[in-house]
């Protein structure tokens, strides 16, 4: 009975070291988990990875620097670049072959790269933003931004093309967005707002195409505004 208790009970403490790490208590980490393998001195200290793990100092830092890379991955999205190359440092310190960004199928080991990547990422984010708002010129300078950080950039992902022209895509987005306006005026009644919006849209991107419901690309306004219009009734 003593020996089945204490291999009941050895479980039970590695979640308590596997909660320490993660709050950055290493040494009470490592204590509990030095405690869970007298009570199993067989037990897998961290049943995430393949391989049995009995060194509770690996296993502590191991853990300790994951909310690190997390946290990185935060800052860097805030724009806080240097605050996120910090707690990447921090991360690996902690554990040198540590993936600082687990996204990526390669191990990305270049705490600067990764805090770029998401950088940028934010940036596109931003500008796809401002362009749909139609701030067209805010988002121009937001997407160079974005360049500067990473030049090989795809400034706008929803596409099957890598985009580069900050005011080609600006100019696409903000037609988009009032295309989606337009659609919306038509399917109220409101014909002759809705053409006038579409109008708008061609004047921001001339091939822009009125109504993606249909095989065709559609340019006639009113056209388009009618459509819309019976086929919500």
């Amino acid at each position: 009975p003593k020996i089945v208790a204490h291999l009941l009970a050895a479980p039970a403490k590695i979640q308590e070291g596997a909660i320490l790490a993660r709050e950055g208590k290493i040494e009470e980490a490592i204590s509990a988990y030095q405690e869970a393998q007298k009570l199993n001195p067989d037990i897998d200290l961290n049943q995430d990875t393949e391989e049995i793990d009995k060194d509770p100092k690996i296993v502590a830092h191991l853990l300790a620097a994951q909310p690190k890379v997390i946290e990185g991955a935060i800052l860097a999205r805030e724009g806080k670049i240097k605050e996120a190359i910090s707690a990447y440092q921090e991360a690996q310190k902690l554990n040198p072959d540590i993936d600082l960004n687990p996204d990526t199928e390669e191990i990305d080991k270049d705490p600067k790269t990764v805090v770029q990547h998401f950088a940028t990422q934010r940036k596109v984010r931003l500008g796809r933003w401002l362009a749909r708002r139609g701030k067209i010129e805010k988002a121009i300078s937001v997407y160079q931004e974005a360049q500067k950080l990473n030049p090989d950039i795809d400034l706008n992902p929803y596409t099957e093309e890598i985009d580069k022209d900050p005011k080609t895509v600006a100019h696409l987005l903000a037609a988009l967005a009032k295309v989606h306006q337009g659609g919306k005026l038509a399917r109220k009644g409101e014909i002759q707002k809705a053409i006038s919006v579409y109008q708008e849209a061609q004047k921001l991107y001339p091939d822009i195409d009125l109504n993606s419901k249909t095989k065709e690309v559609d340019k006639d306004p009113k056209t388009v505004a009618q459509q819309l219009n019976r086929d919500s009734k």
